[in-house]
């Protein structure tokens, strides 16, 4: 009777080993499991400043702006990779005009808003870095109004660039995006005239230094600081920040 009873729970004991170890190897895959989605979504600030010199006088443009961005990223390790960004904002833009002895003449303000559609195609390199070079498209606009003057300005542009991430711990990742783009087509409208005019060839940057912090298996948050220059060759800077919540499935 004893030798049953210890086979009984030797049994036993077999069994719930063995059920520990297929829950582990389960929990384990789970971890392992590829999640190529990911979708991401927040607020994000910017800044912008513009000084030129037109003969005697020096005007400056300092914008504010705040707006929201949706971005989402198809991630297969060494097969594809496929991006998207939605960004609208909304601001002011305060212009200043001094003249040669740097006194003010005129200042005022106008409603102003700023925007990028951006698709990325490319192939990802994957380790303990993550390293996708990429080629895409895209469009930047903006438009402003002031006392019932409304000026749209468009830039269809193709870009390269490359977006890199580094693995710090299993919570915690540092990047560098760089893109660099070709306006292939730029337009300005007026709605007071017929003032048209289309503006190509130049080229743009930007650069951004995203920090990711992985909070939950499915959920990550990151703040990413970034550069605009929408001309090379022009006076006009953008610096901004995205606060992005992000979704991996």
């Amino acid at each position: 009777m004893k030798k049953s009873i210890y086979y009984i729970l030797f049994f036993l004991i077999l069994l719930f080993h063995l059920n520990a170890e297929v829950n582990n190897s389960r929990n384990e895959s789970r971890e392992n499991k590829e999640q190529p989605h990911n979708l991401f979504f927040g607020p994000e600030f910017l800044y912008t400043h513009f000084r030129f010199e037109q003969g005697f006088l020096n005007e400056s443009f300092d914008g504010f702006y705040d707006g929201l961005r949706v971005r989402y990223e198809y991630l297969k390790p060494r097969m594809f990779y496929f991006g998207t960004d939605l960004f609208a904002s909304y601001g002011i833009e305060y212009l200043k005009i001094f003249n040669d002895d740097n006194i003010m003449l005129m200042q005022g303000k106008e409603t102003s808003g700023f925007g990028n559609i951006d698709v990325r195609v490319g192939y990802p390199f994957i380790n303990k870095a993550t390293l996708v070079p990429f080629l895409g498209l895209g469009e930047y606009f903006t438009f402003k109004i002031g006392s019932g003057h409304v000026i749209h300005i468009d830039y269809f542009y193709i870009s390269g660039g490359y977006r890199f991430s580094y693995k710090i711990s299993s919570k915690f990742r540092i990047g560098q995006d760089s893109k660099f783009f070709r306006v292939i087509d730029g337009k300005l409208r007026d709605n007071f005239s017929t003032m048209r005019y289309n503006k190509t060839g130049f080229w743009g940057c930007e650069f951004s230094l995203p920090l990711i912090w992985f909070f939950a298996k499915s959920w990550s948050f990151q703040f990413e600081p970034y550069f605009l220059k929408l001309n090379l060759s022009s006076t006009e800077n953008i610096f901004g920040g995205k606060l992005l919540f992000g979704y991996h499935f």
